[in-house]
């Protein structure tokens, strides 16, 4: 599965040439992916849960592999070009999965990979059931860029087609020896492909005080400039 990070098409093909029954019992199998509202966790980063969700089609098939693009991301409506500022954590069970970060791989640096096949023995994962699961979390730092307040941060994690089979963003599949490649799919009620950060306004009672000791510093400087010199 590692090769399928560099998009080799005749590898994805194969992937794909699965029997009649399977294709059948696909046909309505998807895994539902979406990521949580933001949350602050410090002056200069936020952070977002990528979560997925299996329909019934698929409980006892593995997830083997997971690709993440962020190419749709920007910062107000510049796109993001800087990946490295993201980084992802990825939650158990998949946080000893072999990881390739954002920022890494030359001409994907918008892409992450995290699979089972290194070290050896690792474990795919079992899809159980029909519940959410956790995946991980993105951290986005942007202290260095020295935003304005307001400026809006959309982490969104969609990607592109490329002409592929699938998009740049998806999910390994294993049923029985069978392995293949799917798209997301963005249907929960609880979010979707992007999320969005809105950075800090200052509060009302902090920028009274600003307000106030300005003004303070103003009038004292207008009350020694209009008092009278003395005269020597």
């Amino acid at each position: 599965m590692k090769q399928l990070a560099i998009r080799n098409p005749t590898a994805i093909l194969l992937l794909f040439l699965c029997s009649t029954a399977i294709e059948e019992r696909r046909c309505d199998a998807d895994v539902i992916a979406y990521l949580s509202e933001t949350r602050s966790t410090g002056p200069g980063y936020f952070q977002a849960d990528l979560h997925f969700q299996a329909t019934a089609d698929l409980v006892g098939d593995d997830i083997e592999y997971i690709e993440l693009d962020i190419s749709g991301s920007h910062i107000d409506s510049v796109p993001l070009t800087n990946f490295s500022m993201v980084e992802f954590e990825a939650a158990m069970p998949f946080d000893v999965w072999r990881q390739i970060p954002f920022g890494q791989t030359p001409g994907s640096e918008s892409r992450m990979v995290i699979e089972p096949f290194s070290p050896p023995g690792t474990d795919v994962f079992s899809i159980q059931d029909t519940q959410p699961l956790t995946i991980g979390t993105f951290t986005f730092d942007y202290g260095a860029l020295n935003l304005p307040s307001s400026s809006t941060i959309t982490l969104d994690i969609f990607g592109t087609d490329e002409d592929k089979p699938t998009r740049t963003t998806v999910v390994g599949l294993r049923s029985g020896t069978d392995s293949s490649l799917i798209d997301l799919t963005y249907s929960s009620p609880l979010g979707g492909s992007s999320t969005t950060f809105v950075t800090a306004i200052p509060e009302p009672s902090l920028l009274a005080a600003v307000v106030s000791i300005a003004t303070a510093v103003s009038l004292r400087r207008r009350r020694s400039a209009d008092r009278p010199k003395s005269i020597r």
